[in-house]
């Protein structure tokens, strides 16, 4: 009676698991099409709208965020009924490898998505903010140029 009892809680498991997973999947390859299509904005708040992409991104990480804790306790769950055989023990395993990348590939989007992020705040700073408010002249060719030729002079070798 309580294999019986086990392996009917087993086969439970092991559904909410793979729907979970499926779940976890399909919500991944948006999240990852989010991060790659995303622009930073740098309109005034008052015009940004409620559904921003950064709010978009945020609440789709803590969504999947929380399917990876829901996955984590039902394999925990799974790995609390005793295998009893080695189909079961690959199970369990697979399952676990499962959670793992998608832990890694949710980490990953996180990460691209920051350093994205990040780098288009540098580029996207106002001159004025990096201190070339006196050279109103300037562009970023210019600017390129110029760095070109100080980087150029610096790896001459010095003649004495």
């Amino acid at each position: 009676m309580a294999s019986c009892l086990s392996k009917e809680n087993w086969e439970d498991l092991r559904k909410q698991a793979r729907h979970l997973e499926n779940e976890i999947d399909a919500k991944l390859v948006a999240f990852s099409k989010l991060g790659i299509n995303m622009t930073l904005s740098h309109a005034p708040l008052e015009t940004v709208p409620l559904l921003h992409e950064d709010h978009v991104f945020e609440n789709m990480s803590s969504e999947i965020d929380s399917l990876l804790a829901k996955l984590l306790l039902l394999n925990g769950k799974m790995n609390d009924i005793h295998p009893n055989g080695v189909a079961m023990l690959h199970t369990i395993h697979r399952h676990k490898e499962i959670l793992k990348d998608y832990n890694l590939e949710f980490r990953k989007i996180i990460n691209n998505y920051v350093a994205r992020k990040n780098q288009e705040e540098l580029l996207n700073e106002p001159l004025i903010e990096k201190g070339y408010n006196n050279f109103p002249g300037l562009n970023r060719r210019d600017m390129f140029f110029k760095e070109n030729q100080h980087i150029h002079k610096s790896t001459k070798p010095w003649m004495y």
